[in-house]
């Protein structure tokens, strides 16, 4: 309803003839890699075969810095010509003496040259964390691929030379970019399950706000431990905080569809090997405990799950905390994201929101591998059918576009 004088308490701020319009909130974004991604210090690209993309990358790698690792992310080898998997070989001549990092589009594998498996310290008989592998050929050596966990422990290391300077230019120009699309909030998501892997860089939010350069209300979900002391704190320092908050936490439980790491009930459609229906990244008992945990001091929680043996691991009832008091509005949600929906922790209810990344962003070979696609499909439109919220996310960064609105810092 619009008043013809707001009450006399009412703050007004005059915009004169400037256009104004309510913010979009991104639902799920993993801001560090959006931000890093749109830097000059990652090629962000997929190539149309192995050869192609490293060839870009040796010519991207020389404006880089002395000091930078050549990264870049985008390569999905089941798109290229041919469809083959890659290896370190091909790095190795172009960067023999030069670390050189490249993860894939989807964030959940490392493709290395020897250099950089030099500087982490892996070698053939390095063990992966659990939930994680290194490829190897016949002969028993490193292919330069790591999954999964694997892949996740190492990408920090990898990213160590950027600096908390060059991080923190990289979110700003990150921020005013998504001002120009109309982007005023996010949701920073971990993108990794082991301690210290996050990627949650509060100290670079708050190096910005202290500066006056935080262009935007972040909502910051660390990965989800025993030890939850990290949230906690969080919520301490961000009380009174208009733009910074920290309201739960991430966890991961599969991986993605594109690697055959999300977890299907039945095997993909094209198995790489007999049995080939991935795995969970967490067992499910450890997984409910950690969800009960953190449930039992108020602390919502988001869930990355893609298969359909994932999902429906975790909207077991047994997963609903028994100690919580029978009060609805005071239950935390349970948040099962990406491929399938939210639903709350409380046995009283039955709220239910999609929070999908966009269909379009999968690839052909994803929609004919794995039941994801039809269970998000069902997702969304089970929420439409009852008039139920859908968040928008896009997991990933925002693309260019033509300015439209002059950017500024937001108020504190």
């Amino acid at each position: 309803m619009v008043r013809p004088a707001p009450p006399a308490a009412t703050s007004v701020i005059d915009y004169g003839e400037q256009f104004v319009c309510p913010g979009f909130h991104d639902a799920h974004l993993h801001f560090f890699h959006t931000s890093v991604g749109s830097s000059p210090y990652m090629l962000m690209d997929m190539g149309t075969s192995e050869a192609a993309l490293v060839q870009h990358a040796l010519e991207f790698s020389q404006d880089l810095p002395d000091d930078a690792w050549v990264v870049t992310q985008g390569w999905r080898d089941y798109r290229w010509d041919p469809p083959e998997h890659p290896t370190k070989a091909s790095l190795d001549v172009a960067f023999p003496n030069r670390p050189c990092v490249m993860y894939s589009g989807d964030g959940h594998t490392l493709w290395l040259n020897s250099r950089a498996l030099d500087a982490l310290g892996v070698t053939r008989d390095s063990e992966p964390p659990a939930g994680g592998s290194y490829d190897k050929d016949a002969n028993g050596e490193l292919t330069g691929i790591a999954h999964e966990a694997a892949a996740m422990q190492l990408l920090p290391r990898c990213l160590e030379w950027l600096g908390e300077d060059r991080i923190a230019s990289a979110y700003a120009d990150q921020m005013r970019r998504m001002a120009e699309q109309g982007i005023t909030s996010i949701c920073d998501m971990s993108l990794m399950p082991m301690p210290g892997c996050d990627f949650i860089r509060d100290d670079v939010y708050d190096k910005l706000q202290a500066a006056g350069k935080l262009g935007i209300r972040a909502h910051l979900f660390p990965t989800l431990l025993d030890d939850q002391s990290r949230l906690e704190e969080l919520q301490v320092r961000y009380a009174n905080n208009a733009l910074l908050s920290a309201p739960g936490f991430k966890q991961f439980f599969d991986g993605v569809s594109s690697e055959h790491t999300a977890y299907l009930t039945e095997p993909y459609t094209n198995p790489r090997f007999p049995g080939d229906q991935g795995r969970l990244t967490v067992p499910a008992e450890r997984m409910r405990k950690l969800v009960l945990a953190a449930a039992e001091r108020g602390h919502t929680v988001r869930i990355h799950v893609i298969g359909d043996g994932a999902i429906h691991a975790c909207s077991s009832p047994r997963w609903i905390s028994s100690r919580r008091p029978p009060t609805c509005t005071a239950c935390p949600s349970t948040a099962i994201t990406r491929s399938s929906t939210w639903r709350t922790s409380c046995p009283r209810t039955s709220i239910v929101y999609a929070s999908l990344t966009s269909l379009p962003r999968a690839s052909p070979v994803t929609l004919h591998s794995t039941r994801a696609a039809p269970s998000a499909i069902w997702a969304w439109s089970a929420a439409a059918s009852c008039g139920r919220s859908q968040p928008i996310s896009s997991a990933a960064s925002a693309k260019p576009s033509a300015p439209i609105a002059p950017s500024q810092p937001l108020p504190a």
